[in-house]
């Protein structure tokens, strides 16, 4: 995430210009990282496929585990948000059953 600040930043750009490029729901931010772990897991096949016989490909499988994995500690982390945000607010405004 530093990286990417950094990045924005060394372009001139500010950081809401990153933020509005987040996924808006749990579910868009969870199809958006297990397709970058499916995507991982299909270069790897494709590696082995090809002949490849290093540890590269055993190695990109770890990886693409590992962000299937944290693609659903943010799902569940964004759920949680999500959840504590409207209980927070039904509790602020006065509208607690």
């Amino acid at each position: 995430m530093l990286e990417m600040m950094l990045d924005y930043a060394s372009r001139g750009l500010k950081w809401a210009a990153w933020v509005t490029s987040m996924p808006t729901t749990a579910k868009s931010h969870f199809d958006g990282d297990i397709d970058r772990a499916f995507a991982l897991l299909t270069h790897a096949h494709a590696l082995v496929a090809a002949g490849d016989q290093t540890q590269f490909p055993k190695d990109i499988r770890g990886a693409a585990v590992a962000m299937a994995i944290g693609a659903m500690d943010a799902y569940f982390c964004d759920k949680y948000v999500d959840c504590l945000t409207t209980a927070l607010s039904t509790y602020s405004t006065n509208t607690w059953p």
